[in-house]
């Protein structure tokens, strides 16, 4: 069975600042992160996955 839920919020004008300001940083790091792995890609270098580097078993 699977569930669902909906909700909505309603942030203070001071919440609506920190939450874009958390979101923005997100959004930075992620680019640079995918910007990294395209460097490496292009550049021949292995790109590590997370099911490729997984321990045996585990």
């Amino acid at each position: 069975m699977q569930l669902r839920y909906q909700f909505r919020i309603d942030p203070a004008p001071a919440q609506c600042i920190t939450l874009a300001k958390v979101f923005g940083c997100a959004r930075v790091v992620y680019s640079d992160g995918l910007r990294m792995c395209l460097e490496a890609d292009e550049a021949g270098h292995r790109i590590p996955s997370e099911e490729a580097d997984r321990a045996p078993g585990v």
